[in-house]
């Protein structure tokens, strides 16, 4: 059959469609564009301040005061009963540094009175001579506080041999002779002299006196003030930390596609 013009025209459509829907010429085409950026800043600042100050204070008070408190604090923790010669002995000091302010004996230069006052004197002057080389032991050493100086003395007393205080209590004796001549003049507390020495009593303990200056007693010590000197450390410190940080940060993503596809 012979197609004329007109008819060859109205088949092409159809024509063209069977070819696509069976795989047969096509065309297609695809573009992607993106686009990333990101920034990120971070600080970080640490500081720490350290400082600390040490300041030294040295302090001098009498040795008689904290030679006393050793020995008065030690022997109040022993027993009461106890017959150990170097409680015996700190005891017998203490007495000395207790006020006296009375004759314990009544009548006026009898000889019990004056047999009581050279025991007096025997005790004082002993306790003088124990008193001396405790505060010599201690001074010129470094001393941190009162109770490291209370330990350092009672260290010393209780390294004094039984020779030493026998020898210092027959010294003592010896020392305590002379004319004994009592004090009735209206005194305060008790009064009196053997030989040159002038024993006083009131309501700081016992004070002896030769050769007109004090010899004992009032911060006293064989004719001598003597000082001990306690160094206090007084520690100060102090820490300051402080941190500040900050992070930033920026992300961005940019990003067109098209498609196209002809068949």
């Amino acid at each position: 059959m012979k197609l004329t013009p007109i008819a060859a025209l109205l088949l092409l459509p159809l024509a063209l469609s069977a070819c696509g829907e069976h795989g047969g010429i096509g065309a297609g085409s695809s573009t992607e564009s993106k686009v990333s950026t990101s920034a990120e800043s971070k600080l970080d600042t640490n500081r720490e301040v350290k400082k600390s100050t040490a300041a030294k204070a040295t302090i001098n008070m009498p040795a008689t005061a904290l030679v006393v408190s050793a020995l008065r604090s030690w022997a109040d923790a022993q027993p009461r009963n106890s017959h150990d010669p170097h409680v015996l002995a700190a005891r017998e000091i203490l007495d000395v540094t207790r006020p006296s302010l009375a004759w314990p004996v009544a009548c006026f230069g009898c000889a019990a009175q004056a047999h009581w006052a050279r025991q007096n004197a025997a005790h004082v002057n002993f306790a003088n001579l124990v008193l001396t080389q405790l505060a010599l032991s201690v001074q010129g050493r470094a001393l941190a506080d009162p109770s490291a100086a209370r330990e350092a003395i009672v260290k010393s007393y209780l390294a004094m041999t039984l020779d030493t205080l026998d020898a210092a209590r027959k010294q003592a004796a010896e020392a305590a002779q002379g004319v004994f001549i009592p004090n009735f003049g209206g005194a305060e507390g008790v009064a009196y002299r053997l030989g040159s020495s002038a024993y006083n009593g009131d309501g700081k303990g016992w004070t002896v006196e030769r050769n007109g200056v004090t010899f004992f007693g009032d911060g006293v010590l064989s004719g001598e003030k003597v000082e001990v000197a306690l160094d206090s450390v007084i520690d100060t410190g102090m820490t300051q930390s402080s941190a500040t940080g900050s992070t930033t940060g920026t992300s961005q993503d940019r990003g067109n596609s098209s498609n196209a596809d002809v068949k």
